[in-house]
C-alpha cells in the first residue's frame, strides 16, 4: 500500500507519538520510513535584535541531526529500514508545511506522519498548525496523531 512513509519529527511530545505510530504502520505494511525534519525559521523571521541568529540557527541543525539520528536509531532497533531528509538552511524555505511536502514528494513518499497539538480556536489562530497546513496544501494521504 505504501512503500515509503514519512514522519516529520522537532522534538515534541506529539512528534514523539506521530513517530511511534509510522514505526507501527511501517512494520505492519512493510514499508521504508523516511525521518524528515526541518530547521525553524522563527527566528529569522522576526526581529530579534541582539539576539546572534547565526549561533541560534547552528543549534537548531544540531538538535535536529541528535533528533533524526534517534529516531532513525529507534526505528532500525523495530527492525525498519530508515533514511533522513532534513532542511537545515531556514532560508531554503517559505514555511515548514511547504517544505515538509517537497521533501515527502522528493523522498518518494506516498504518505506522511505527523503530530499535531490539537489546538483549537485562538491558541491556533496564535501559534499556527503546520499540521492542519500540511492536510490542506499535501497531495499525499497525511495521518495526523494527537
Amino acid at each position: 500500500m505504501y512503500d515509503t512513509i514519512m514522519v516529520a519529527i522537532d522534538g515534541s511530545p506529539t512528534a514523539q507519538h506521530a513517530l511511534d505510530e509510522a514505526i507501527g504502520l511501517a512494520k505492519t505494511l512493510g514499508s521504508k520510513l523516511v525521518i524528515a525534519h526541518v530547521v525553524d525559521n522563527t527566528h529569522v523571521k522576526w526581529d530579534l535584535g541582539a539576539l546572534n541568529t547565526r549561533k541560534v540557527t547552528e543549534t537548531l541543525i544540531e538538535h535536529g541531526h541528535k533528533l533524526v539520528a534517534e529516531a532513525i536509531l529507534k526505528a532500525q532497533q523495530a527492525g525498519i529500514q530508515a533514511a533522513k531528509v532534513t532542511t537545515d538552511d531556514p532560508l531554503t524555505y517559505i514555511d515548514v508545511a511547504t517544505e515538509l511536502e517537497r521533501m515527502a514528494l522528493q523522498a518518494g513518499a506516498q504518505a506522511m506522519v505527523l503530530g499535531t497539538h490539537g489546538r483549537r480556536g485562538v491558541r491556533r489562530a496564535l501559534l499556527g498548525s503546520v499540521a492542519e497546513s500540511v492536510v490542506r496544501l499535501s497531495s499525499l494521504p497525511v495521518l495526523l496523531v494527537r
